[in-house]
């Protein structure tokens, strides 16, 4: 169990930003869930650490596995089992092959426009040798992960160019084997744990376009 003091502490000073979405049931069987980001404080941050355990393997038998986890206090971010989680201050790096003509990035729209693009910078766009000019040749609009051509020019339409940027990773928590949070207010015989909530702990897995 980690103490709530030692917690705020470490938020502090390795804490990181984050966006959260959770999921409404749909109206009717069948239907589709529709997904609502929480309002969070501004500085609201949560605490990203690893975890190793041993699973079986069917081929290879028993191996360590390391997965991400993510620590929050609940009152001040209630994240549920499957929501959608957003680290603002974490970039992965992609190199994606993009039509002329499309010209959209699959982290800029590859959760169907639920989530706002993903897309955090853009370093480099060629095809073949040829590299061309970020202003000169074309922008990109980071809020729909779309590459702009300045003044016709670029590639020719319906040809493939290569993009290499940055993107900010979505994750799905889970709960399960880690930390669920007591009730505050569980040990009033404890100094400072009197009415305060206790660190909540998941797992995060990596969210792909498509999958969402």
């Amino acid at each position: 169990m980690i103490n709530p003091a030692f917690f705020q502490q470490m938020l502090q000073l390795q804490g990181s930003f984050l966006r959260v979405w959770r999921s409404n049931p749909p109206t009717v069987i069948g239907g589709i869930p529709t997904w609502q980001e929480l309002i969070l404080a501004p500085d609201a941050q949560g605490l990203v650490g690893q975890a190793k355990r041993r699973v079986e393997h069917s081929q290879l038998g028993w191996v360590t596995v390391s997965e991400l986890t993510l620590t929050v206090m609940p009152d001040e971010i209630p994240l549920g089992h499957l929501d959608r989680v957003l680290l603002t201050t974490w970039e992965l790096q992609a190199r994606e092959t993009v039509e002329c003509g499309v010209d959209v990035l699959n982290m800029g729209d590859g959760y169907g426009g639920v989530i706002p693009s993903l897309v955090s910078r853009v370093t480099q766009i060629g095809q073949g040798a040829t590299v061309y000019v970020p202003t000169t040749d074309y922008t990109v609009d980071l809020t729909t992960g779309t590459v702009e051509w300045v003044g016709g020019r670029g590639p020719m339409a319906a040809t493939n160019y290569t993009v290499e940027y940055y993107y900010h990773p979505l994750y799905q928590f889970r709960l399960g084997e880690q930390d669920i949070p007591r009730p505050s207010g569980f040990d009033s015989s404890v100094p400072g744990l009197t009415n305060m909530a206790m660190p909540m702990t998941g797992v995060l897995q990596l969210e792909q376009p498509g999958q969402f």
